[in-house]
């Protein structure tokens, strides 16, 4: 494979053998059918985060070829993958810009969603969402907002007059939800563990949402200001204290996002991020490594699209 011949002419301790070697790993979980049935749409997110603003040329060359097998897997295993549910709607939503990108055996796509996934009544999430926001459930908020953006991204991508399909979404829901968000409180600290963890992750995800995972910058509003001005002041915490490699790359990410590629802490915990991957190419711990296939998953998804990224403003 490609990969294996542009990584032999790579340095064995420079970042970009790292990242290469942490896609291989990935190619291997993956290959395993059940594995890559639980964590396609995620796979396929991975691939165009890869995509964006990599330092590496042949990039695109590789997520486009992974992309496309990807796609031609998934399309004989829909009703596995997807069985008719709200959690595997959203799930659906969120490739279809990559069927649509590279044209993969759209119609049947296409057609599996108008005589299943189509016919789902729509879940109203407004009421879900404003109960979140009163009580500050970070967790159900992320979830929200992550499927919301699915929605969006297909509108903006693809608009509905292209599709052959209406997939009956709201326009525009995205950002009278971030508009709400903008004056929520962040309520816990770190010696509050685990709802301090889910907090740091609703931060990120709201950057990559408002970026488009990377793609351009979030717009300059007060909810981005004081998004940017908690990863700078929590950004200790979370690399001295809080013991989560995926949230530690996911803060250097999005500050990469923002722009602060050269602030030294942040280089330094890439070096840090960098010695945790093990001989086989992942960063996913020995604990972890025992886990369900997302578990496996996420850290090395989290640590490789964190070190592949550079910010192009």
């Amino acid at each position: 494979m490609a990969i294996n011949r542009d990584k032999d002419q790579l340095k064995p301790d420079s970042r970009e053998y790292a990242i290469l070697s942490g896609l291989q790993w990935v190619l291997v979980l993956v290959d395993d059918d059940s594995r890559f049935e639980y964590i396609a749409s995620d796979y396929l997110l991975m691939l165009e985060e890869l995509e964006t603003a990599s330092r590496n040329s042949a990039m695109g060359g590789y997520v486009e070829a992974l992309s496309r097998q990807a796609l031609s897997r998934l399309a004989g295993r829909l009703a596995t993958v997807f069985p008719i549910t709200e959690p595997a709607r959203h799930q659906f939503i969120a490739i279809l810009p990559y069927v649509y990108k590279y044209g993969v055996e759209v119609d049947k796509f296409v057609g599996y969603y108008r005589l299943g996934l189509g016919q789902l009544p729509l879940v109203e999430e407004k009421s879900n969402f404003d109960n979140a926001v009163k009580s500050k459930d970070y967790s159900t908020l992320t979830d929200i907002i992550i499927n919301v953006y699915y929605q969006d991204r297909l509108h903006k991508r693809f608009p509905k007059n292209t599709l052959g399909i209406d997939l009956a979404l709201s326009q525009g829901q995205l950002n009278r939800y971030l508009a709400k968000l903008a004056t929520l409180d962040f309520a816990y600290d770190y010696t509050i563990a685990d709802k301090y963890s889910l907090q740091n992750y609703y931060v990120t995800h709201l950057i990559f949402v408002m970026s488009d995972f990377g793609r351009h910058a979030p717009i300059k509003n007060g909810l981005s200001q004081r998004l940017e001005e908690y990863l700078l002041t929590h950004f200790d915490a979370v690399r001295n204290i809080v013991n989560d490699r995926d949230l530690l790359a996911e803060f250097i990410h999005c500050l990469k996002i923002l722009g602060h590629d050269k602030l030294p802490k942040l280089r330094g915990a890439e070096r840090y991020l960098l010695g945790l991957q093990d001989k086989q190419g992942s960063w996913t711990s020995p604990y972890y490594q025992s886990g369900d296939a997302y578990d496996q998953f996420h850290p090395t998804w989290t640590v490789l699209t964190a070190l592949n990224y550079e910010s192009p403003w």
